[in-house]
Formats: structure tokens, C-alpha cells, sequence
């Protein structure tokens, strides 16, 4: 019996071990990107990406994406003009609490949306004012994971929402199922299922296939971890996988969000230290 016992928390242990996974949940982040604005310097127009690795810039001109081997000078980059403007955003966790982000005048759509989404208790949401149009969307979960609760994992993801706001009312346009929602404007969001990146027309319901996911982290064996940025355009997906070995391979994908640029800026690469 003892013997049994001890096989069992061993077993155990290993799982917790490995990263947020095993009981604790998973510990794949698919999540809403960070919105950011792209900048200027009065000639080009450049999106920052910002992973653990290497921060640096993207060049966007209207035939290309492509890195920028100089180091620029922030000080003399403004942001680009644009109407579109979070107004509301964060994250809802019962188990490590709720972080929320308003502009004053719509912070009544924290209760709005715990009143919409049937008391889940665990979600994220990201909602922008672009002129009269207010839109965005929010990724269910059924649980939080991680060590200290402080996760949202798409192995938990329950379902997602598109959603617009009229006359102070919260309407969930369309239902996408376990499907999440990882960047967005008002024409097109960029999808996350089945360990593929989508983008998808909001009204048509048109596919255009950005990438499959090598980044998936499972139980044992090779890690991985991917992110988005986006602005009212573009994104771009941050990725990285790291072997068994001991190898990092990096992967930087730049597009529009509506599908029809995309660019693989590095091609998972092995990371030289």
C-alpha cells in the first residue's frame, strides 16, 4: 500500500511540475492579444513587438512587412492617427480576482457583462469605441489554472463572443463556441481553434488560415508559449519552443488582420545566445 502511495505522489509531482499543468490546469495561453497603436516618424509607420527575447521593430509599408535592422530613435516616433480607442477591458477570475479597465462613462459595462454571460465567473474582454460603433469580444472559461489561479488556459476556454454595445446595452452578436478570439476590428477578428490561427470576416464568417500551432505545450516532453499584439490593422504572433534539449526556436509573424497580408518574419528559428 505504501509503495502505491508513493508511485502516486510521484506521479503527481511530476505533473505539477510541469509548468501549470496536471492538476493545476493548463498551462496553454491562447489569449486576447494586447492592443497597442503603431508609431511614426513622419516617412514610415512601424509596429513594436515587445517578447522576452528581443524587442524591436516592425517596417510597414504598403507592399511589405520586414524587420528593422537599425535601432530607431523612439524619441522622435509619435503614435499614427487613429479613432479606435479601448474603452474597456481586463480580465474577470474568481479564484485570483477580478482586474478591470474603464474609461469613467463606461464602467457600467462590468455588470452589464457578468449580467450577459450568465454569472461565469471566469472570462476576458476587450471592447473598443471606433465613432457611434462600440464592439469587441470576450473569451469564456469554465475555471482559472496555474499555480496560483492567475491563468486563463485555452484547454479551459468554454466559449467566445463577439459583441457590440447600443444604447448602453451589451448585445453578444455571435456565439463562436470554443473558438477564441486573440485580436479583432471591426471587420475581421483573428481566431484561435483546434490549434490553428484563423483569420475570419465578421459577417461573412470567411476563413483565411494564418498558422497551424507548433507552440503547443503538452505534459511531457517539449515546451512552448505563443502571444499576440495587435492595433487597429495588424498583429503580430510572438512565439517560441524550446526542445528537450535545451534549444529555443523563435517565430515572429506579422499580417493584417483582415488576412490578406501575412508575413512569417522568422521561421522558427534557433535562438543563438
Amino acid at each position: 500500500m505504501k509503495k502505491i502511495v508513493c508511485v502516486f505522489f510521484v506521479i503527481l509531482l511530476s505533473f505539477s511540475l510541469q509548468g501549470c499543468t496536471g492538476i493545476f490546469g493548463g498551462n496553454n495561453t491562447r489569449n486576447m492579444g494586447e492592443y497597442i497603436s503603431t508609431t511614426t516618424d513622419g516617412e514610415k509607420e512601424y509596429f513594436k513587438y515587445e517578447p522576452e527575447w528581443k524587442n524591436g521593430y516592425i517596417e510597414i509599408s504598403k507592399e511589405s512587412f520586414k524587420l528593422c535592422g537599425e535601432k530607431l530613435d523612439e524619441t522622435n516616433l509619435i503614435k499614427t492617427d487613429n479613432d479606435t480607442r479601448v474603452i474597456f477591458r481586463g480580465d474577470a477570475n474568481d479564484s485570483f480576482g477580478d482586474s478591470f479597465y474603464s474609461e469613467k462613462e463606461y464602467k457600467y459595462l462590468e455588470a452589464k457583462l457578468f449580467e450577459k454571460l450568465d454569472g461565469c465567473e471566469y472570462f476576458e474582454v476587450i471592447i473598443f469605441k471606433n465613432g457611434d460603433n462600440i464592439y469587441g469580444a470576450v473569451n469564456c472559461y469554465k475555471r482559472a489554472s496555474g499555480r496560483s489561479g492567475n491563468l486563463l488556459s485555452n484547454e479551459d476556454l468554454k466559449n467566445s463572443y463577439l459583441l457590440e454595445v447600443e444604447n448602453e446595452d451589451i448585445k453578444l452578436t455571435k456565439n463562436l463556441g470554443k473558438t477564441a478570439v486573440l485580436a479583432l476590428n471591426q471587420s475581421h477578428y483573428i481566431a484561435y481553434s483546434d490549434k490553428t490561427v484563423y483569420s475570419v470576416d465578421k459577417e461573412t464568417d470567411q476563413k483565411i488560415k494564418i498558422c497551424d500551432d507548433i507552440w503547443w505545450e503538452g505534459i511531457i516532453g517539449d515546451s512552448g508559449h505563443m502571444e499576440v499584439m495587435f492595433s487597429d490593422e495588424f498583429f503580430v504572433i510572438i512565439a517560441n519552443r524550446w526542445t528537450t534539449q535545451l534549444e529555443d526556436f523563435d517565430t515572429l509573424i506579422v499580417g493584417s488582420i483582415n488576412g490578406e497580408r501575412v508575413e512569417t518574419l522568422i521561421d522558427d528559428q534557433k535562438r543563438k545566445y
